[in-house]
């Protein structure tokens, strides 16, 4: 679990940390001035991307045909091949566990050797990563999903954000959680590194 939300934080995170209009927005990743050295981020859902096998086609098929009309996309599209292989990028993929090559050829999406300045993040259930098709060469950082950093400032954050906020506090829903002896539930998507190569 997280694996969407982690991504879709990562993007905000860029938006905000590239944005001129939010010099003082307050991060999630405490490493904001990485995110800052991107100058693109293109995210994907491997799920709406069934039948597609290269990376770039993805980019155009859900972002830029979504967005673009006519003449239009065809400049993006050429505009696309020149940012990917000049400029700094990242390109989330998530849920590679819901992608399969239609030919049954490749196990990851293929992504042109020349985009060099690239960053691809691939989020997956870790059943997927069995694959023996997968080799650990293809995988530079292996993150895992375990737990929550600060549950009760979440736990705050999402009780406030809800519609019947004014029924209950934050403190009384901690208080009956610790009563009820059900912490354990409070802590469960935390990213720590497991294999640095």
């Amino acid at each position: 679990m997280g694996k969407s939300t982690f991504l879709t934080k990562l993007a905000l995170d860029w938006c905000n940390a590239v944005s001129v209009h939010n010099p003082d927005q307050k991060a999630t990743f405490s490493d904001v001035d990485t995110l800052k050295k991107f100058q693109f981020l293109f995210d994907i859902p491997l799920r709406i991307a069934m039948g597609q096998r290269e990376v770039i086609e993805m980019i155009k098929s859900h972002i830029i045909n979504r967005i673009n009309t006519g003449d239009t996309r065809k400049v993006m599209s050429k505009l696309l091949h020149q940012i990917l292989e000049r400029e700094t990028c990242i390109v989330t993929l998530d849920g590679l566990n819901e992608w399969a090559d239609v030919l049954h050829k490749y196990v990851l999406p293929l992504m042109a050797n020349c985009h060099l300045n690239s960053i691809v993040l691939i989020t997956s259930r870790p059943w997927k990563l069995a694959d023996e098709r997968i080799r650990d060469s293809e995988i530079d950082r292996l993150l895992e999903l375990e737990g929550i950093t600060d549950p009760e400032k979440l736990t705050k954050k999402m009780i406030l954000s809800l519609p019947s906020a004014q029924d209950k506090t934050p403190a009384e829903f901690i208080e009956y959680v610790h009563l009820n002896q059900l912490k354990h539930f409070l802590t469960d998507n935390i990213i720590r590194s497991v294999d640095e190569q």
